[in-house]
């Protein structure tokens, strides 16, 4: 028999009878999202990984007595990313960490452990919860080292340890966990392996070409840039296209959303509205970005094409005629009819252009 008890705005209780123990009645409280707000959740960046509440992210209510490294921190939700006390770490090959156990009585805990070992922003129940529910015993007000024989944290990995208390009713063992759900007691911590340093910082790679421009001293003479703008704070990195298309940008912040646009004058941009990066390097599409943006007013029209064409057979300086019209789009430095027949290819397109990034 199932009876639900409502609690007002902080939630409700579930209350279960259990008639299978001893023939009789034994119940258990199941919170209901919840009743207490301070609860222990992992820090892994959250879109990618499951991390806060309204991903569904692990978490542990009523943390206390056992957890990993000395102690545990509580708060309403994840603190992003990587924004809380991550104690208990020893090595992360062979992974080894430090439990603790501050209560007066001996008790069990089990240690799940999850490596994002293909670097893919998830963990895989199947394939990547590589310690399963393994039962560690320790005595009152104690420490204990635990080592996951045979497993190692690549370099650029996430990895979650959730230590739940081993107590039948109250909190059984995990099934198919891949960083999500509820459990009661306990504690999850989680790492980036990162050489740098930095367990957030990750850069995103690719190639921009332009439209009519074969050579790449021309590439690197016109100097298209890429932009990469956070959506989640006030904050922007750019860099120029080497002569070759390729660029990188560095020092982007893992899990956060970013707006990444290629530009280049007389071209219409191309962008990414939305990407949330989520592995240590992310490798981009390559992109062309198409000519024709004579007068810089963001469509190609019959101006464009009409400007270019008062400047036919002459040479040009910086690409750019008396008006400060670009009128030379592959940057030979003169205006001939690769030019003109190119601006008039894209008649009606409009700046910016999706950057197609499957």
């Amino acid at each position: 028999m199932d009876q639900n008890h409502d609690h007002g705005p902080g939630g409700s209780i579930k209350l279960e009878w259990d008639r299978r123990i001893c023939g009789g009645r034994i119940g258990r409280l199941l919170l209901a999202e919840p009743l207490n707000p301070n609860k222990d959740f992992g820090d892994a960046p959250d879109g990618p990984y499951p991390s806060r509440l309204t991903s569904n992210g692990i978490r542990h209510y009523s943390p206390r007595w056992i957890g990993l490294g000395s102690g545990v921190t509580v708060d309403p939700d994840s603190r992003q990313i990587d924004a809380d006390t991550d104690d208990g770490l020893i090595s992360f090959d062979p992974l080894t960490v430090q439990l603790f156990n501050d209560g007066l009585d001996s008790r069990d805990l089990r240690v799940n452990v999850l490596v994002d070992a293909d670097q893919n922003g998830a963990w895989d129940s199947a394939t990547e919860w590589l310690v399963q529910n393994a039962t560690s015993t320790l005595p009152a007000s104690s420490t204990s080292t635990f080592v996951a024989t045979g497993v190692t944290v690549p370099e650029g990995s996430w990895v979650r340890i959730t230590v739940p208390p081993a107590i039948l009713i109250e909190s059984p063992p995990l099934v198919d966990y891949d960083g999500h759900g509820q459990v009661n007691g306990g504690e999850t911590e989680d790492w980036f392996n990162g050489s740098s340093g930095s367990s957030s910082s990750t850069s995103v790679t690719g190639f921009v070409t332009l439209q009519g421009v074969t050579s790449s001293s021309s590439l690197a003479a016109i100097g298209p840039i890429v932009v990469a703008e956070s959506l989640d704070s006030p904050a922007s990195s750019s860099v120029s296209v080497n002569s070759n298309g390729s660029f990188e940008v560095t020092g982007l912040t893992i899990g956060k959303r970013f707006q990444i646009a290629a530009s280049a004058s007389g071209f219409l941009m191309s962008e990414i509205a939305e990407i949330t990066l989520s592995a240590s390097s992310t490798s981009l599409a390559r992109v062309e970005l198409r000519a024709g943006l004579v007068n810089a007013d963001n469509v190609v029209s019959i101006q464009d094409i009409s400007a270019a064409a008062a400047s036919f057979g002459q040479i040009v300086s910086d690409r750019t005629d008396d008006s400060g019209h670009i009128v030379d789009m592959n940057g030979d430095d003169m205006v001939n009819v690769l030019d003109i027949s190119t601006i008039a290819s894209n008649f009606g397109a409009v700046s910016p252009q999706v950057w197609l990034n499957p």
